[in-house]
């Protein structure tokens, strides 16, 4: 019975992560202001005026997840206050649904991006 238990449960793991990131558009990933991008494309203006209002507000770290909701990105911010994740909300708010979507394909990825593991890619991100 409890061979049978294991790949199952296995299975409905993966299944349960590929909805969860159906809908996703990009996962950021901050360091002491500095911002690393885990999953999906996102315009490189875009990353780096999130950069800029995460190096002011001071966030030491913090993860920035881009659904789609309803036609639109919605950002989940963890980590941050709610006065930080308004302005992340309004810096995304300039970038169009078409603008995120025609992002350039991401660059070479590190084994702890790949994996989606933030302080593997960080440690592997700064050996660069």
């Amino acid at each position: 019975m409890a061979w049978i238990v294991l790949p199952l449960a296995l299975v409905v793991l993966a299944f349960a992560i590929s909805l969860r990131r159906a809908t996703e558009m990009f996962v950021i990933s901050v360091r002491r202001g500095k911002t690393l991008v885990m999953r999906g494309r996102i315009p490189i203006t875009l990353k780096q005026e999130i950069g800029e209002v995460m190096c002011r507000a001071g966030v030491a770290q913090a993860e920035l997840r881009v659904v789609r909701s309803g036609g639109a990105a919605k950002m989940i911010a963890d980590g941050v206050d709610p006065i930080v994740a308004q302005r992340l909300r309004n810096v995304l708010g300039l970038y169009p649904d078409y603008k995120l979507r025609a992002a350039p394909p991401p660059g070479r990825r590190n084994l702890g991006q790949r994996l989606g593991i933030p302080w593997l890619a960080w440690r592997l991100q700064s050996k660069r």
